[in-house]
């Protein structure tokens, strides 16, 4: 008879995810890591191992916020009671999945320069209003596993070369090559620390305040699964994104991005959230990879349907806003086009705005440098701005900082159809979509912030009053910009062929039109969207109905679409 295959069980998959993360290790001590980790997650290793492949309905919507974006002052509560009021309120209809973006106590970086991996920072609330939130509808939190704060008491005693944390941060010679390391930053990679035992320089991918860890020692990545389990367990969190991860792992005289160790942990995070999600017999969590890179490197955290079952797509986000500006569609179609069949229970989260900025390095492939000077240029007129990143070429734009209001729809919201029209291109796209709270209300760029604190991306960071929120969706084009994508967003969870495990298949009808079918066992929809400031005239396809389900009109005359300016289209 021939062998059973020791990975079947979900202590035979740890065992080979640690091996080959940790090849020079010997078996003793790898076995002493795997059963820490079990133990970790409270998991039977003897159990069989399946996968966990359901992906969610077209009913989800994210929300991404921070735990302070809304703010009601004199209430005297934890600013989370707040968030949950909005999104049980006006938002509730529209949102299934909050995604709350690191709200622990950190030092800098909008919270991802974290200082205490399980304490909640002073003024949001406790875990109790989290579970709560949790309670009705999902929740994503974020394991910032690449680095740590420089304020944190771990690295105080990497700085005092106490055990076991003397051991725990990535460092590297003061002369040592790392000209072949690839970051989204221009600041010296190395921070020289005085410690008992003479200078140590340690790795800083980010800044200076955010400490990379090292997880060649296993120690590390032992304390990491955890803060994953806390957080599932704990925190109620149904999807974990995993940021910057592309960084996880260094190696001198590599890149230190994509390396194949990063990849065989995330690998190892899947398997126990698969594990753990079997043995409660509930639905389980997934894991969002965030990997601002080009998009052959980003969807490579599919991994073999074993790794992220979403990864964001940081294409869509550039290339769509540069479609509606430049008033073209057919580069977006033709990227749309070329994409392969993503792995069974795989899909992509798509977004046009973030908490960060508007990342380009995943377009400058398919947006030569003079078009892409429109994006650069469109930023700084509207009040933002723009970042470079160290490439082995020299200096090469990373990333715009604006508020996507501004961008596109101009702070008089004279041309605030494109705004939404770029949406309704996200909300069509196979995947999850995912909205920026501040994109909800169309919120302008908080340029004093900027002034205050010289952080590019605090433009686009702004605490609303919930007095503001209301009135904004209450009157005004504001309001039109609300009701506007709150209408998107309820026609499209009734549509199946809107689900992100539903096939797509891009037409090209005009060079102004983007055309999208979408296709589940029960409906095939077809997704038209203007692009421009121009009315077009578009053939139907003989298969599509001309009933727009957003108009609930007859758009057809002859066999012939016409659409008005940035005029979007849903015909099921």
């Amino acid at each position: 008879m021939p062998e059973p295959d020791p990975t079947r069980t979900v202590s035979g998959r740890v065992d080979r995810h640690l091996a080959r993360i940790y090849g020079s290790l010997d078996d003793d001590r790898l076995d002493r890591v795997r059963d820490r980790i079990l133990a970790t997650f409270g998991l039977d290793g003897a159990r069989s191992y399946e996968p966990r492949t359901a992906l969610p309905t077209q009913s989800e919507t994210l929300l991404i916020t921070y735990g302070d974006s809304v703010v009601e002052t004199g209430r005297g509560e934890g600013h989370l009671r707040s968030l949950a009021r909005l999104v049980d309120g006006p938002l509730d209809d529209l949102i299934e999945t909050v995604h709350i973006l690191p709200f622990f106590v950190s030092s800098s970086d909008g919270g991802f320069s974290i200082v205490d991996y399980r304490a909640i920072a002073d003024g949001l609330g406790d875990w109790g209003d989290l579970r709560s939130l949790a309670s009705h509808r999902g929740l994503m939190v974020d394991l910032v596993c690449n680095h740590g704060s420089a304020q944190s008491d771990w690295f105080a005693s990497f700085v005092a070369d106490e055990a076991p944390f003397r051991d725990w941060y990535m460092t590297a010679a003061a002369d040592a090559d790392t000209s072949s390391v690839v970051r989204p930053r221009t600041h010296p990679l190395l921070l020289g620390v005085d410690t008992p035992n003479g200078t140590r320089h340690a790795w800083a991918t980010f800044s200076h305040d955010q400490i990379d860890f090292d997880f060649s020692n296993p120690d590390v990545l032992v304390e990491f699964c955890s803060i994953l389990h806390f957080y599932l367990h704990e925190g109620a969190a149904t999807r974990v994104r995993l940021d910057a991860i592309a960084y996880l792992w260094k190696q001198l005289g590599t890149s230190c991005v994509h390396l194949p160790q990063t990849h065989e942990v995330v690998k190892l995070f899947r398997t126990l959230v698969d594990a753990m999600g079997n043995e409660a017999d509930g639905p389980g969590a997934l894991l969002i990879t965030e990997t601002n890179v080009p998009h052959d490197q980003n969807v490579a955290y599919f991994g073999d349907g074993d790794e992220a079952q979403i990864v964001y797509n940081f294409t869509l986000a550039p290339l769509l806003v540069w479609s509606v500006l430049a008033e073209r569609g057919e580069a977006l179609t033709g990227w749309l086009g070329r994409l392969a069949p993503l792995p069974d229970g795989c899909t992509f989260l798509n977004f046009i705005a973030s908490h960060d900025g508007i990342g380009l390095r995943p377009i400058e492939d398919l947006v030569a440098g003079d078009e892409l000077q429109i994006l650069l240029d469109r930023a700084t007129e509207t009040g933002g701005a723009w970042s470079n990143y160290s490439a082995p070429g020299g200096p090469r734009p990373y990333e715009l900082n604006v508020s996507l209001a501004d961008l596109l729809s101009g702070t008089d919201g004279a041309t605030w159809k494109r705004f939404v029209a770029a949406h309704a291109v996200m909300l069509a796209v196979q995947g999850v979509p995912a909205f920026y709270i501040h994109s909800l209300f169309s919120t302008p760029g908080d340029v004093e912030a900027v002034a205050r604190t010289d952080h590019k991306r605090d433009i686009n960071r702004v605490r609303l009053e919930r007095s503001v929120i209301d009135e904004r969706i209450s009157s005004g084009w504001r309001h039109e910009v609300f009701e506007a994508l709150a209408e998107l967003i309820r026609v499209r969870r009734e549509q199946p062929a809107f689900a992100p495990a539903a096939d797509q298949i891009v037409h090209v009808l005009h060079d102004g039109i983007v055309a999208i079918e979408r296709r589940s066992e029960t409906q095939r929809l077809l997704a038209l969207q203007n692009m421009t400031s121009s009315e077009i005239h578009v053939p139907v396809p003989e298969w599509a109905s001309s009933h727009d389900l957003l108009t609930d009109a007859n758009l057809a005359t002859n066999s012939t679409i016409t659409l008005a300016p940035w005029q979007t289209a849903w015909l099921a």
